[in-house]
């Protein structure tokens, strides 16, 4: 009787067991699964953004303006305002994590757009606050001739030690003669 009680046991044991095997390996199989869609999904999302791109903004006319904002000691970045030519073309407000980001090195595309070719003049309008949390508003302007073919530009925002202020610069990566 005991053999046999003790068999069934053994028997439901292996049972449980092997079904634990089973639901942890279907578990593995539809995480395995999951992270595949996942990754599909980002690329199907990164192809389509690239196709919106190509074919709203022609590389012939393309202009991107990337914000990137160093030690932030003397600025701290809440709010920028991107005029081209005088018209207003795109605004974009940072929140705590949003700055973090910028100041582990991030850049945010501000701006994307097409402009002609010729001068054209860059106006960007920064909000923010200094180490006292005061409120500072500051503009800066720069022209830039655009010549066939995409245009990118980086404005970084980094502390002036000596001045004890922040420096607003404008830097062409891809798109000068």
């Amino acid at each position: 009787m005991f053999k046999l009680i003790f068999n069934q046991m053994l028997f439901l044991m292996l049972v449980v067991m092997s079904a634990g095997v089973a639901v942890a390996n279907e578990k593995e199989k539809q995480a395995v699964i999951d992270q595949t869609i996942k990754l599909e999904t980002l690329k199907v999302v990164k192809d389509a953004t690239q196709l919106i791109e190509d074919v709203g903004y022609p590389e012939v006319s393309r202009l991107k303006i990337y914000l990137s904002h160093g030690a932030g000691k003397y600025f701290g970045i809440s709010k920028v305002t991107v005029q081209l030519d005088g018209v207003d073309r795109a605004s974009y407000e940072y929140g705590d994590k949003q700055r973090q980001a910028l100041l582990r090195g991030a850049s945010n595309r501000v701006y994307i757009g097409s402009v002609s070719e010729g001068i054209h003049e860059l106006v960007v309008v920064f909000e923010g606050f200094d180490r006292k949390k005061n409120i500072i508003k500051k503009a800066r302007t720069w022209l830039f001739d655009k010549y066939p073919g995409e245009f990118i530009a980086v404005i970084n925002v980094s502390d002036d030690e000596g001045a004890l202020r922040p420096l607003f610069d404008f830097k062409i990566i891809k798109g000068e003669k």
